[in-house]
């Protein structure tokens, strides 16, 4: 217990000092289901985005569901997925892509964000209706 307390606190310091480093208007913190204005800027078009963390519970009962219908639908090549309990993932998610996630898991497809855990065959759906707009 007392090493997970360590590990959360070292991950949300290491957190708060990118997050210091970049100005606010930089980051998009993503709090709720919605379209990614400027896409282009968070340098996402056309890529599955899955935000993840160990410590997330939804995150691990969704996520081999999501990566299965990502793989079903052939589409591992656009797939970035971070860890953000990583904190060198995390670093990735705010510089390069300028976001960062608030609930869990959180997947971006097309720009828009959905969060947290979906029906069965929703993300089934969701990959084949990515495959018929490419």
């Amino acid at each position: 217990m007392k090493k997970t307390l360590i590990k959360v606190l070292a991950t949300v310091g290491i957190f708060l000092s990118i997050t210091a480093l970049a100005s606010p208007a930089q980051i998009k913190i993503i709090n709720h289901e919605t379209d990614i204005q400027q896409c282009k800027l968070h340098n996402i078009q056309g890529k599955i985005l899955l935000i993840t963390s160990q410590y997330c519970h939804a995150c691990q009962e969704m996520e081999p569901r999501i990566l299965a219908a990502i793989k079903k639908n052939n589409l591992e090549s656009k797939l970035i997925h971070i860890h953000i309990s990583n904190p060198k993932e995390r670093a990735i998610l705010n510089q390069k892509y300028h976001l960062d996630a608030f609930f869990l898991p959180t997947l971006i497809v097309n720009c828009h964000a959905f969060i947290g855990e979906k029906p069965q065959g929703f993300y089934q759906q969701l990959f084949a209706d990515y495959n018929e707009n490419k």
